[in-house]
C-alpha cells in the first residue's frame, strides 16, 4: 500500500473510521517494514561475522560505507537470591545493577489524593510521554 503524505498532513476533514482503518494499513506497512529491515541487519550482521553475544561490534569498511554492527544484550538474572548466596558479595554487587523507577500509578494517586505530598515528589520527577498505543478490531 502506498501511503498518500498529503493525505496524511491533514486528517481533519475524515471520519474516525476512514483514520482507524488508515492506522491499521500504516501498522501493517510499518510491520512489514520493520521485519524486512530486521532480515537485513542480520544478514549485514553474519557478513560481518558479529555474534549475537554480551555486545559483539564490529565494524568494517566497503568503498561506499562504513559499516558498524553491534549487539547489545539484555541478560536477566532467573534466581536471584540463589546467584547472590552462591557467589561473593562484591562479585554480586558489581554483576547487579539496580534501576529505580518511581510508580506512575501511585504518582497518580498522590496527585489527586495528596496533592501537598504530590508536589514534594514531582520536583524530582521526570516523566517522558510514550507514544499511545492503540489496538482497533472491527466492532
Amino acid at each position: 500500500m502506498e501511503i498518500d503524505q498529503e493525505e496524511i498532513a491533514s486528517l481533519d476533514h475524515l471520519d474516525i473510521d476512514t483514520v482507524a482503518a488508515l492506522y491499521n494499513e500504516a501498522k501493517h506497512v510499518e510491520d512489514d517494514a520493520i521485519a524486512y529491515r530486521r532480515q537485513i541487519g542480520a544478514e549485514i550482521a553474519r557478513r560481518m561475522a558479529v555474534a549475537d553475544t554480551f555486545g559483539g561490534r564490529a565494524t568494517g569498511r566497503t568503498d561506499q560505507h562504513k559499516i558498524t554492527v553491534q549487539f547489545d544484550s539484555t541478560v536477566k538474572i532467573d534466581n536471584l537470591e540463589q546467584l547472590k548466596a552462591s557467589i561473593p558479595e562484591a562479585v554480586f554487587n558489581n554483576l547487579v545493577k539496580t534501576k529505580y523507577e518511581a510508580s506512575a500509578s501511585y504518582l497518580k494517586y498522590l496527585r489527586g489524593n495528596e496533592p501537598d505530598m504530590y508536589a514534594a515528589i514531582a520536583q524530582y520527577v521526570t516523566s517522558k510521554p510514550r507514544s499511545p498505543q492503540i489496538e482497533i478490531a472491527a466492532a
